[in-house]
């Protein structure tokens, strides 16, 4: 489902999308992560709420492909779970200790 949007958003990037590639974009992924945070409950192995949260928050994306264009939903829906990720690797880096860790880590720069 998702494929279809970002074949849409892909194949016309700059013209407003129909509402139905908006919404196959969208809605496939929030599927997705619905199956996930589905998955993560079943198994005991993950919060969940962050997937919901982000499935909602794609799906408010629609009406940045109906009113702009296809790259810019496509692009807020990558920010959207960039942001998720981001997070999710912050909440699990202090659930277990590692928080001041990825405080002091930086990118690598030259070696001396």
């Amino acid at each position: 489902m998702a494929a279809a949007g970002i074949h849409a958003a892909v194949a016309h990037p700059g013209r407003p999308a129909d509402w139905r590639p908006a919404l196959a974009l969208a809605g496939g992924v929030a599927l997705y992560l619905a199956g996930i945070a589905g998955l993560r409950r079943s198994l005991h192995a993950a919060p969940v709420l962050s997937r919901l949260v982000t499935g909602a928050a794609v799906l408010a994306t629609i009406p940045v492909g109906t009113r702009l264009n296809a790259r810019a939903q496509l692009t807020a829906v990558v920010l959207v779970l960039v942001v998720m990720l981001l997070v999710d690797r912050r909440r699990h880096a202090i659930a277990t200790g590692q928080g001041e860790e990825i405080q002091r880590r930086r990118w690598p720069g030259p070696t001396r």
